[in-house]
């Protein structure tokens, strides 16, 4: 049975969320977070974060892969990244277009984690977190144009695209994280608000709810990253295990692009 829609509340007969409602709320809570950081003082890079666990090199007869569990488990992501790409299909172009974005940036991750990786400092960071916004973006146009239309799609897609170069920028610049902070944590939170929406007229629903949930415990192995390399007794370290999860719940937003295609 289709939902009735309350005009004056923007609250579905249901209970559910009103797609305007929806959008409304997302301002809304991206301005509290905005607020938020404001009030806190700058974010600095902690240096600790270049000195990772598992720092083990690859020997290759007279070559050497430093770090290379975290430089190998990088790519990955450009494997589902290209993956994706190639099977945009027949999606709506709305979504086609924001996905692309998405998947590409992916695509581009895993290259900037390799360069990352190698040689662990502030700067070589910059290639791993610019092509991340991208996918960041990609990712918040992709839902918004999947839950809201394509002309929400593109509007969310350009301008989460523009804050997130605009973070990298800021923290070049001036060594704060705190708009970083905001276009990373701000995207997940709206996504996670949209995705209580049904699908767009015309648009294909994929599985993001598993993409969020591999990079909710993805974040949770890179925080724990020495407990999980001391309590497997040097075997793996959770930055490892952030690349593997990450990469893994891209996989079944591919597997529902070939669906799109059949």
């Amino acid at each position: 049975m289709a939902r009735r829609r309350d005009p004056d509340t923007d609250i579905d007969s249901h209970g559910g969320l009103h797609p305007r409602c929806a959008e409304r709320l997302a301002f809304v809570l991206l301005a509290l977070l905005a607020i938020a950081l404001l009030l806190m003082p700058p974010i600095p890079q902690p240096q600790q974060y270049h000195r990772l666990s598992d720092m083990r090199p690859l020997v290759l007869g007279a070559s050497v892969l430093p770090n290379a569990v975290d430089v190998l488990s990088s790519l990955p992501f450009t494997v589902v990244g290209l993956a994706g790409v190639a099977r945009l299909g027949r999606l709506p172009s709305s979504q086609r277009s924001a996905l692309r974005v998405f998947f590409a940036g992916l695509a581009l991750t895993g290259l900037g984690s390799v360069w990352y990786h190698l040689q662990p400092t502030d700067q070589s960071l910059v290639w791993d977190r610019l092509p991340m916004t991208v996918a960041f973006a990609g990712a918040v146009g992709a839902v918004a144009a999947e839950r809201r239309g394509a002309d929400a799609g593109l509007r969310w897609l350009l301008g989460w695209l523009a804050l997130g170069l605009v973070s990298i920028a800021v923290w070049v610049v001036t060594g704060d994280l705190r708009l970083y902070g905001l276009s990373q944590f701000g995207g997940l939170a709206v996504v996670l608000l949209w995705l209580r929406l049904p699908a767009a007229p015309g648009m294909h629903r994929l599985p993001w709810g598993l993409l969020l949930a591999a990079y909710l415990v993805a974040k949770g192995f890179e925080v724990f990253d020495v407990q999980l390399w001391e309590l497997t007794g040097g075997v793996v370290a959770g930055h490892a295990l952030k690349h593997a999860v990450v990469a893994a719940g891209v996989v079944p937003l591919v597997r529902g692009l070939r669906r799109v295609r059949a």
